[in-house]
């Protein structure tokens, strides 16, 4: 690995270092079982975890340890019969995103349609697998025919972007700063906790903005979502991973 690589992990390593001795915001609503996680994740940084990046040009052994909250392998949890759409909750480039809720009506979700990419479920199995709670919640998910359906948590506070936009116009003028310093740096060090975990599994993100961080406990934390542009750090392209401060 190049100096520069080895240096940008220094640097994050002090920046991790820094933001734990934060203090944490507390919850004013914390989130609904049947409409957030199905369990109570940990918050720690675990520098005890496996930091082996995984090998992604592999022939998709995770695909066979998807199933998680639903029975989704071989075509099953279908559409229209185990679950039903709500409606569209957001779009882009790289695919749709529904809210959605199982034919009971017990388990209110999310799920996203889109292009298969073994990048972005690798990172949403891992950090699944390890309970990175800043990182959205995987489900499980149907691959099909180059396609692939994702079901997620729903973040029901919404994103970042739209959280700041609705700051702006409650404040006054030219008020600064819109989010407050202490939820600042506790925002900051949930981005970097989430980077961090896929920088140790040989991942970067590619596409961190704010419609991309979604927001949770009564808007206090932050998780991080849309992995569609995630790709992999290779030993032999450290300066192209530099390029993206491996995000």
């Amino acid at each position: 690995m190049s100096a520069g690589s080895d240096e940008e992990r220094i640097a994050l390593d002090t920046i991790l270092s820094a933001l734990a001795q934060l203090p944490s915001v507390p919850s004013s609503s914390p989130d609904n079982m049947k409409e957030g996680s199905t369990t109570a994740l940990s918050a720690k940084h675990d520098n005890s975890r496996d930091t082996q990046p995984h090998n992604v040009s592999s022939n998709f052994p995770f695909l066979g340890h998807l199933q998680e909250t639903f029975s989704i392998h071989d075509g099953q949890f279908k559409e229209g019969t185990h679950y039903f759409v709500d409606e569209k909750i957001g779009s882009g480039a790289f695919g749709e995103c529904y809210k959605a809720y199982t034919s009971d009506g017990s388990f209110i979700f999310c799920f996203k349609k889109t292009k298969f990419k073994q990048n972005e479920l690798l990172a949403l199995y891992l950090a699944k697998k390890e309970s990175i709670e800043t990182i959205v919640d995987f489900r499980g998910a149907k691959v099909e025919n180059g396609n692939v359906v994702i079901f997620m948590e729903l973040m029901k506070e919404g994103t970042l972007k739209n959280h700041i936009v609705q700051q702006k116009k409650k404040l006054p003028a030219g008020t600064w700063p819109v989010v407050a310093e202490e939820r600042s740096l506790v925002f900051v060090r949930d981005v970097v906790t989430a980077l961090d975990f896929l920088n140790s599994k040989g991942l970067f993100h590619g596409d961190i903005k704010g419609d991309n961080v979604l927001l949770y406990e009564g808007g206090s934390r932050l998780k991080l979502a849309d992995f569609g542009s995630a790709g992999d750090i290779q030993v032999n392209k450290c300066a192209h991973a530099v390029n993206y401060f491996r995000t």
